[in-house]
């Protein structure tokens, strides 16, 4: 994106007779901004889709509004569970992420199976995302949600996670899952590091990307982040291990 404009790029060829032309703008992820900027796309620019755009307020403040109009709303950067749960309700919006409660589901049938007797910590986001993985994470868990020993949740504005990951230390748990954006992911790995904890830690995949790991991995150590559990929907193309991939290819 273009901070404080626009950025234009028109693609060759088209659609069906239709040339495609992309119209990026920025809105310093603020829903406030994104309702703001997305009806100047709507009214002023005579947009015909709002495509991939990013964060789960941001994409449920505008979706209203552009289902009232009738612009398609595709591809939304967000897998909270209202995007699939009403979609009769608002047809014109379409999501891509896989459902964050579905996610944090596994992770708990996962430590239900593997790890019965683990004490675990929670780390999320104070939203509509961070929410959505703690409710799917207690539903996977079943009856073993009472192995949650400690919660603690995050906002945008706040300079480090040293506070809430030395609550969750504090609790005794030995396994913490860490349901955050990339910057508080680092800086969770970099908490988590300080104190010399060594709990078994779970990442939302979010935030799995191999450039995040790899800059957790420099500022703290190779043997924290080995054995690190997430789960992945995409094949990196910058992942060695899927160099000969055929899709990736």
């Amino acid at each position: 994106t273009a901070r404080g404009g626009s950025l234009r790029l028109t693609f060759r060829g088209g659609v069906r007779g239709r040339q495609i032309r992309s119209l990026y703008v920025d809105d310093a992820y603020n829903p406030a901004e994104t309702v703001r900027k997305t009806r100047e796309l709507v009214q002023d620019e005579k947009v015909f889709e709002i495509f991939n755009s990013v964060g789960t307020e941001h994409v449920l403040a505008v979706r209203p509004y552009l289902n009232q109009v009738g612009v398609p709303q595709l591809f939304v950067g967000s897998g909270h569970s209202r995007l699939a749960l009403e979609r009769d309700r608002y047809p014109w919006s379409m999501g891509y992420l896989p459902r964050f409660a579905g996610e944090a589901a596994l992770y708990g049938r996962y430590v239900a199976r593997t790890r019965p007797k683990a004490r675990i910590a929670v780390l999320h986001e104070d939203s509509e995302y961070g929410q959505d993985m703690f409710v799917g994470l207690r539903r996977g868990l079943g009856k073993l949600s009472t192995r949650i020993t400690a919660v603690q949740t995050y906002d945008l504005a706040d300079p480090d996670l040293n506070s809430q990951i030395a609550r969750l230390k504090a609790s005794r748990a030995d396994t913490i899952m860490i349901f955050a954006l990339p910057t508080q992911t680092i800086q969770a790995f970099l908490a988590i590091h300080k104190l010399g904890w060594r709990p078994r830690i779970f990442v939302n995949s979010v935030s799995i990307d191999p450039f995040v790991m790899e800059v957790v991995q420099r500022n703290t150590s190779k043997r924290l982040v080995e054995g690190a559990i997430s789960s992945q929907f995409l094949k990196d193309p910058t992942d060695p291990a899927l160099a000969r991939d055929p899709g990736v290819k």
